[in-house]
């Protein structure tokens, strides 16, 4: 379970001398103490008359534990230490791997062992940095750094297994941490001791497989660009990672040249200048194995009017309009500022067909914003964007100079519910590279990504309900899915995940609240609201195209009444809140597992093909019925495992698009991958082309 816990008592920067750090006994820690009450950050009172401190129960492993802070105190024997500790969770202070200011020095204590590490001046302001990785067990490594104000850091390490250890001996409860301050004493006044702290807690879930690199879209011409290298929320590297950006022979230099992420960081940043105006595409390789993200598009403008384009969360709009299944468009709400001179108009132009790094698209003709609002210094404007995906520009009337956006998507959003076969339990990751567009996902952790198996990953997860749990969800037929339908549509497709395996369908009502995220309807729901209210960020009437549906398993006892009577429930609950998208339910495959009921799973495809006749709103997904899973393609006669498997139920899922979605009619099935498509075998039908 992911649990991140990050709290400033001051915003401090990194080695900034604070105009005062004097706490009064009354001020930030109050009477009793501060601290976090383990379900969030909250004032608690401590009953305690030795100590005052703050601490926060931990879950999750690995973990993370970075710690920064300020220190001073007098060289007075009689006022006591003050101390941060790792510790257990029944510790108050003291505890496995403990800190300590003592009055003229700096100690750490280990397993009963009071070392010094260093001595220090009085009266003399210290930074103090505490990090601490705990992959698995006790401490990997951890490190202490003391810095005095103005002078030259000195570093304390572990670099192995041995030395100094962290570990609270339970699997659910890894600990607190506990900053320690001792009460005052005969001739020290109250605050003349004072930390002032910066803590953050990580509990990092899997190893990062991919990284994020994020900077501004516009820059002056000459001025530096600040960019930034970041993991995915929860994941961590065990070895340093070198980044190397560049900007494809552009002109511009970057200060580093390389980065180096180690285990003990999250982010890392770098700049970029370039005295060259227009669109450079800022790309960043790295020395692991790491998936390199797209490209950034930094607009470097010329000194002049200072035209910005308000960047979106997750800029991918639902087309409309579209005739079975190709063309469409959806009409985009733009909004941005400027800086000097006034436009006598604003234009826009799209590349729908761009490709990787704009290699092979065409722009559109320049097009006026329509309803445009333009004055003091900020302006609105509507366009309509045809259906594609590409970087967008838009510029003045009466000024030629084009802002470029990153790139924007319009074409087919769906929602994937159900149950393990819908998240994905394939042997294998699969793979799918599109010439043109790139399929997008719309993660677990609420972020805007392309999309890779696992697709359903439940690494930063935000609603904990449809949670598989970390390494659980692994190869899926989405991938194929995605690039069956882009070869078709001429348009990218952007999937949102909230499968969760071995749910009945009872667990699928709609709530009273519709959005209530302990419900597995409510958290689905928000995700896909979030997507066309936050994520398409000013689409106008946008919408969801469809939520495909794999369910069913764990009701095959039930009878065909009781699905029927749910599922067209469900069907007319997600209708009520997204009008215009339609859920497909797929015909299960047949099912050999001993412990299932026999013939259990025709009983359920009988009450789909009943909803689906009567139900407008539920055209059929996915005929699977002759499908029976067994060695090679199913480890347990349940579950789709294998890569062909797979690839045939995505063929399936797009041949009922085209029929039931789209009503384009059979056509051949565009090949999902490079791989050579399998024809059939005595347990898996072939699929007719």
């Amino acid at each position: 379970m992911s649990s991140i816990i990050n709290e400033s008592f001051d915003a401090l920067a990194d080695g900034a001398i604070p105009a005062s750090l004097t706490l009064s006994a009354s001020a930030v820690w109050g009477a009793g103490g501060l601290g976090y009450n383990g379900s969030g950050k909250a004032f608690q009172s401590v009953a305690s008359t030795v100590a005052r401190y703050a601490y926060g129960n931990l879950t999750g492993n690995p973990l993370c534990v970075r710690g920064s802070f300020w220190v001073k105190t007098p060289d007075d024997p009689a006022y006591g230490n003050q101390v941060v500790s790792l510790a257990n969770a029944g510790a108050t202070s003291g505890g496995l791997v403990t800190f300590k200011v003592d009055p003229g020095q700096f100690r750490i204590i280990a397993g009963g062992t009071d070392t010094l590490l260093q001595a220090f001046s009085p009266n003399t302001w210290y930074f103090v940095r505490v990090l601490a990785l705990m992959l698995s067990g006790p401490v990997n490594k951890y490190a202490i750094e003391i810095t005095p104000a103005g002078g030259t850091p000195t570093l304390y390490a572990n670099t192995s297994n041995g030395g100094y250890n962290f570990n609270t001996g339970t699997a659910t409860n890894l600990g607190r941490l506990i900053l320690t301050s001792q009460t005052v004493s005969a001739g020290v006044t109250a605050g003349t001791v004072s930390v002032i702290d910066e803590l953050q807690v990580n509990s990092l879930d899997s190893t990062a497989t991919t990284y994020v690199v994020s900077g501004p879209t516009n820059i002056p011409a000459g001025s530096p660009a600040t960019f930034n290298i970041s993991l995915p929320t929860d994941a961590y590297i065990p070895a340093n990672v070198t980044f190397t950006p560049s900007d494809g022979g552009a002109g511009g230099t970057f200060s580093p040249t390389t980065v180096v992420l180690t285990p003990y960081m999250f982010n890392v940043p770098f700049t970029y200048t370039n005295s060259t105006t227009g669109a450079k595409n800022i790309s960043v390789t790295n020395s692991s194995s790491l998936t390199n993200p797209s490209p950034v598009i930094l607009n470097v403008d010329a000194a002049g009017n200072g035209l910005a384009v308000t960047p979106f969360a997750v800029p991918f709009a639902q087309r409309s309009g579209d005739v079975k299944g190709k063309g469409g468009s959806a009409l985009i709400q733009f909004s941005g500022t400027y800086t000097t001179g006034t436009p006598t108009g604003l234009e826009w132009r799209f590349m729908p067909d761009a490709g990787p790094n704009n290699a092979n698209g065409t722009w559109t003709a320049w097009t006026a914003l329509s309803s445009a609002t333009i004055g003091s210094g900020a302006w609105t404007g509507q366009a309509t964007l045809p259906a594609g995906q590409g970087p967008l520009q838009i510029r003045w009337t009466n000024d030629t100079t084009a802002v470029t956006t990153t790139y924007y998507s319009v074409g087919d959003i769906v929602g994937c519910w159900g149950q393990s076969n819908m998240s994905g339990r394939g042997t294998s990751n699969q793979v799918a590279a599109h010439p043109i567009y790139q399929a997008k996902n719309y993660g677990n952790d609420d972020v805007y990504k392309d999309l890779v198996d696992p697709y359903d990953s439940g690494v930063g997860q935000i609603d904990p309900i449809s949670s598989d749990g970390t390494g659980a969800t692994n190869g899926s037929y989405i991938i194929a899915l995605g690039q069956n339908m882009m070869s078709y549509s001429n348009c990218p497709v952007m999937f949102v995940p909230a499968a969760r395996g071995g749910t009945a369908i009872n667990l699928w009502a709609q709530p009273t609240n519709h959005v209530d995220t302990t419900t597995y309807y409510g958290s689905g729901m928000r995700r896909l609201k979030k997507v066309i209210s936050q994520a398409q960020s000013g689409a106008v009437n946008g919408s969801v195209k469809a939520i495909i549906w794999h369910q069913g398993e764990s009701d095959e006892s039930q009878t065909q009444t009781y699905y029927a009577n749910a599922l067209n429930a469900l069907v007319n609950a997600v209708v009520g809140d997204l009008p215009g998208c339609k859920f497909m339910p797929a015909l299960l495959q047949k099912i050999s597992n001993t412990g299932y009921v026999p013939g259990g799973v025709a009983t359920i495809n009988l009450a789909i093909k009943q909803v689906s006749t009567s139900n407008t709103n539920a055209p059929l997904g996915a005929d699977l019925s002759d499908l029976t899973l067994a060695a090679p393609d199913s480890n347990d006669n349940l579950h789709l495992n294998s890569s062909r498997v797979l690839t045939f139920a995505a063929d399936r899922w797009f041949q009922a698009m085209l029929l039931n979605l789209w009503g384009a009619g059979a056509t051949t099935t565009p090949a999902p991958t490079t791989t050579p498509r399998f024809i059939g075998s005595s347990s898996i039908p072939s699929l007719p082309l």
